[in-house]
């Protein structure tokens, strides 16, 4: 019975880390801070939401005023934006690929102010060939916390189900296991 009720747990908690909200992570360059790192760590996926790595010089010309580097796997590459000339600013997260960890993302200052950040997502793929994930209770929270095991078939709408045996011939379910202070 421990067991299964291990293997229960260790299934939930792997589920709540699949559907762990999206994180953005923000850097920052100068003439004072020449470069900046944001990290991609396994089970990671990185996606460029915004980034100001150009500036309007003189009529319709841009200028690089930053430059970003990926590094995956021992091989760096670099990304670069295009000029254009047009009355608009070009889109550098348009030429930014989705980059998944391990991998370093490097902003580089070279004449002008440059911002970059990145929504970090769990790759969902990862997670589910990975085990070990557990539900961690906070430290040094005043009072109890209950586990409660919850279940939804829309991933939107949770009630609270009760351990044990489970008809897998019923409609798709999903279990979620919360900690709730008493």
């Amino acid at each position: 019975m421990k067991t299964k009720l291990f293997v229960l747990l260790a299934a939930m908690s792997s589920l709540m880390a699949m559907t762990t909200q999206a994180e953005i992570r923000t850097v920052v360059v100068d003439g004072d801070n020449k470069e900046a790192t944001i990290e991609i760590k396994e089970g990671e996926v990185a996606k460029c939401v915004f980034a100001k790595l150009i500036y309007p010089s003189s009529g319709y010309e841009w200028r690089r005023n930053g430059r970003i580097e990926i590094i995956k796997d021992g091989i760096t590459i670099e990304v670069k934006t295009t000029k254009q000339g047009t009355s608009q600013m070009p889109n550098p997260s348009n030429y930014f690929p989705v980059v998944s960890g391990p991998a370093k993302i490097i902003l580089f200052h070279e004449e002008q102010s440059s911002i970059l950040s990145m929504e970090i997502t769990p790759n969902e793929t990862a997670l589910s060939k990975s085990v070990g994930y557990a539900l961690v209770l906070p430290e040094g929270e005043d009072g109890k916390q209950k586990l409660v095991l919850e279940s939804s078939t829309d991933l939107v709408n949770w009630t609270e189900d009760s351990l044990g045996s489970k008809d897998s011939s019923d409609n798709k379910r999903f279990y979620r296991l919360r900690a709730v202070k008493e």
